[in-house]
């Protein structure tokens, strides 16, 4: 089963998001990409992580690193090894971006169940993972507590005022 959360947030707000990961536990982040071999995917330190100008970020905690899996993908980062997102403990942080005066929304998502490979009964994710990640998720949705169009949509009390300044949400 997915969660997620969709919302705008300015630039400069990540950071809040990454200090409040960083007080949870030791959290690792794979900057999404693709590789010739599987060994050769790196996760980097939280902070390291989001310094990266890559727009999908994965997150997990050093603790949950052992049952990330890998897989072959082909799609729009290219063809080759990456870590399979449906099937590993790990949060799908999709980063907003400003350009010009369009403010692209933010998601954050995870899968507390999954189908194994070849299985036919569907597995949850640790119990451990799904607590952190839920906690992850009420904490985005505290700091984005106002709506934009829609339930689904959810946006930062400084994405309004600059929406209300003339700013575009897309």
């Amino acid at each position: 089963m997915s969660s997620s959360v969709r919302y705008w947030r300015l630039p400069d707000e990540e950071a809040r998001f990454v200090q409040y990961l960083e007080s949870l536990e030791s959290t690792l982040v794979f900057p999404a990409a693709v590789f010739s071999k599987p060994e050769d995917i790196r996760w980097l330190p939280l902070v390291e992580g989001f310094q990266s100008d890559q727009l999908r970020l994965l997150i997990t905690p050093v603790r949950f690193i052992d049952r990330v899996r890998t897989t072959w993908v082909q799609g729009s980062l290219g063809e080759g090894y990456s870590v399979d997102i449906a099937r590993s403990p790990v949060l799908f942080y999709s980063r907003g971006n400003l350009e010009d005066n369009l403010l692209y929304h933010t998601s954050l998502s995870s899968e507390s169940t999954y189908l194994p490979e070849g299985g036919k009964t569907i597995v949850d994710q640790p119990a451990e993972f799904n607590r952190w990640a839920k906690k992850v998720m009420q904490w985005v949705r505290k700091e984005a507590p106002l709506w934009y169009q829609y339930k689904a949509h959810r946006l930062t009390e400084r994405a309004e005022a600059a929406r209300q300044a003339g700013l575009e949400l897309k």
